[in-house]
């Protein structure tokens, strides 16, 4: 229709109505234009919104799980305090205390092992979708968390315990195998309900019927000649991992704080 206009109006030498059917296609090409950037701009905020929102709740289950990780080794610390104690102390002859140490010693053992899985950022950044959400800056704190820091995580808390190695060899297996049917019930929190956890892991477990294993493995725990040793190493990496798991959950939390910011 404004084709045939125009010729008809070139044919006449009507230059005012050429003028006006040339500026109304250009108009409409460019406001065509426009709305299509404007789309585009669109799916890419919603897209952006949702990368961000995805990262963010990753982040929030991280802190969730570095929180939980923390109340788990904060028991395994007071139990090993607790041997600690009683390896320097002079024997005890009640079966009851004796029991406490052993039961002590084997919770002190314990190790829970963590690596932040990165799925989300992974996803994210194979799909150069980092840029949509970060600036430079925050891109560099996105791959300094999920890849550098997370990966000496995986290193710093799944180490080999000489503790937990040495004291399991001193103990009855009877008494491994009651750990095993009657105490080791402790809720593990799911991967996607992280934050489902007791206020205390480990709770106060009844001894086996034979307490004869409990005395024999009592008295070899208390003359190993290099326990105290190893326990003392034990500590040592205990509060190592709470300190990292802490230093870990304030960097997510910063994370959070940084992309809720750009929202």
């Amino acid at each position: 229709m404004i084709l045939r206009r125009l010729t008809n109006a070139f044919r006449k030498q009507d230059w005012f109505t050429v003028l006006i059917e040339t500026l109304i296609v250009v108009f409409g090409v460019f406001l065509g234009i426009q709305l299509g950037n404007w789309n585009d701009d669109r799916v890419l905020t919603s897209s952006a919104d949702q990368a961000r929102q995805e990262l963010i709740e990753d982040l929030r289950r991280d802190i969730a799980t570095f929180n939980v990780r923390r109340e788990f080794y904060a028991d395994v610390l007071t139990a090993a305090l607790n041997v600690e104690s009683q390896l320097g102390a002079p024997p005890n002859e009640a079966v009851e205390a004796q029991w406490l140490l052993v039961a002590d010693v084997h919770e002190t053992g314990f190790m829970w092992p963590l690596q932040p899985s990165g799925l989300v950022y992974r996803e994210l950044k194979n799909a150069g979708k980092l840029r949509l959400i970060a600036d430079a800056s925050l891109q560099k704190d996105l791959r300094d968390y999920y890849e550098d820091t997370s990966a000496e995580l995986g290193v710093t808390i799944q180490f080999d315990s000489d503790f937990r190695d040495n004291s399991r060899r001193l103990i009855d297996g009877a008494i491994h195998v009651h750990f095993g049917e009657k105490c080791d019930d402790f809720e593990l929190a799911e991967p996607s309900t992280p934050d489902a956890y007791d206020s205390e892991y480990f709770t106060t477990c009844a001894p086996p019927d034979d307490m004869s294993s409990v005395s024999n493995s009592y008295e070899r725990l208390l003359a190993a000649p290099h326990l105290a040793d190893d326990l003392r190493l034990r500590i040592s990496e205990i509060s190592q991992t709470l300190t990292f798991l802490s230093w870990m959950e304030n960097q997510a939390n910063n994370l959070v704080l940084e992309l809720e910011a750009d929202t």
